[in-house]
């Protein structure tokens, strides 16, 4: 192509030189005349070049049609395709964590980034209450969006990547953590009430909107939160999807992975004038196969059930929102694994039980650089009882949160605050521990 154009350009010039030399013209011809005898000269050389060099075809897009590939040319959709929808987002994001556990120190390190519930420790013989300063990017997070308009609808997809929960790295010298995926999904739109949506993202079962405003990653004790592999299609306001099942059981060691069925969830979306609100319910199969060599196979699956209801209502530089959850299997949906999925009994059965945990928020603009906000969360599990399972006394049968947060924003893409985190867990046999923290955060938008 470059060898073509440069020949085109130099049998141009050339012709040009030789028309516009004076010596190639007599003093009784006009400019008219000139005018004349150059077009004739260009018509003659693109010929010339026309005979020596064929114009370049565009090839175009083959199209298979009954087993006969045809050509046609691109369409409108596919053309706009290249041109569109490609960016990044996320942040970086600086914090530092002043911690007091009052039972002794976490045998989770991880709690030291962000609140898990279940890890909070307990121990009534602990002599004295642990401190703890911890200062970390980790929740620091990248992703990759697209977002194409074709002949077959809209498509987008996201690959959103943070460093927490890292195995790798350490604090002494380099804190190489490694990244981890968030999200990782596409979403086709096959129509403006129809959509699907198959990859990693926030569970169907949980309104992320109703999240509230928090420093802290994970939020309340009592509220939803889980990321999982899934396929859902939408129509309207309502959502159906099938999830990656995955069962927790106290009591007995087990493979992971022996589910069969997928977690089955069905939603809908509703709005009450400024109330957006949702209401979901699931049903799970809880599924375990103990084959440990010393004992005989034991194995059980029974089915479970949860729902959700959780909403926003924003008015006026207001911002509520609440969650309301209950089943016999939340369980891994429900503050980190607050609680197990159920227990497995002497007798080798799978035995669940009841849970609820809600969430209440209020999140108020102050002004146009300050916000701050308060959120409210519990937890509770009606336990099966000793006679049931054995060790009953030490699972938890309660949690409660508070998050009390300040956000002041500079600019639209920096925010500087911190947050005041107070957690209680009590056991079932009334042994308790807390957690006490404040964090204090830089937040910088990459976009």
């Amino acid at each position: 192509m470059l060898c073509q154009k440069s020949l085109k350009m130099f049998c141009f010039s050339a012709l040009l030189l030789v028309a516009l030399s004076p010596s190639a013209w007599t003093a009784d011809e006009t400019l008219e005349a000139r005018i004349v005898a150059l077009e004739e000269e260009l018509s003659v050389l693109r010929a010339i070049v026309t005979a020596i060099i064929p114009p370049a075809a565009v090839a175009p897009l083959p199209v298979n049609n009954g087993g006969v590939l045809q050509e046609k040319a691109p369409s409108v959709d596919q053309v706009a395709a290249v041109s569109q929808g490609f960016s990044y987002q996320g942040f970086i994001q600086f914090d530092t964590l002043l911690s007091r556990y009052s039972d002794g120190k976490p045998g989770n390190a991880s709690l030291d980034d962000f609140l898990i519930p279940i890890d909070i420790p307990v121990n009534p013989n602990s002599p004295e209450s642990f401190t703890s300063t911890n200062m970390s990017a980790k929740t620091s997070r990248f992703g990759f969006a697209t977002d194409h308009t074709t002949e077959i609808g809209r498509i987008s997809s996201l690959v959103e990547l943070d460093f927490a929960l890292s195995a790798q790295g350490n604090e002494r010298i380099s804190n190489s953590w490694s990244s981890r995926i968030r999200h990782a999904y596409v979403d086709w739109q096959l129509s403006e009430s129809s959509q699907l949506v198959a990859g990693q993202t926030w569970t169907t079962f949980m309104r992320a909107e109703a999240r509230p405003a928090l420093w802290d990653m994970t939020g309340g004790v009592g509220q939803t939160f889980n990321r999982q592999p899934l396929i859902r299609w939408r129509h309207g306001r309502w959502s159906f999807a099938a999830e990656n099942p995955a069962t927790r059981l106290d009591g007995v060691y087990y493979d992971y992975g022996q589910e069969a069925v997928p977690d089955l969830i069905a939603r809908y979306d509703g709005q009450i004038g400024p109330l957006e609100w949702t209401l979901a319910g699931m049903v799970r199969q809880l599924n375990y196969r103990d084959e440990r060599s010393d004992e005989p196979i034991r194995e059980d699956d029974v089915v479970g059930y949860a729902a959700s209801f959780a909403g926003n209502w924003q008015t006026r530089g207001n911002d509520f929102s609440f969650m309301l959850n209950y089943g016999d299997a939340l369980g891994r949906y429900m503050g980190l694994n607050a609680f197990s999925d159920g227990v497995v009994t002497d007798s080798g059965d799978i035995k669940t039980y009841e849970q609820v945990g809600g969430l209440l928020s209020w999140n108020r603009r102050l002004n146009r650089h300050w916000q701050a906000g308060v959120a409210l969360s519990a937890a509770w599990a009606d336990v099966p009882s000793q006679d049931i399972y054995s060790a009953a006394g030490l699972l938890p049968e309660h949690y409660a949160s508070g998050h009390f947060s300040f956000w002041y924003r500079p600019s639209a893409s920096l925010s500087l605050g911190s947050e005041y985190i107070r957690a209680v867990k009590r056991l079932e046999n009334g042994d308790s521990g807390s957690l006490d923290r404040l964090m204090f955060s830089v937040r910088y938008k990459l976009k």
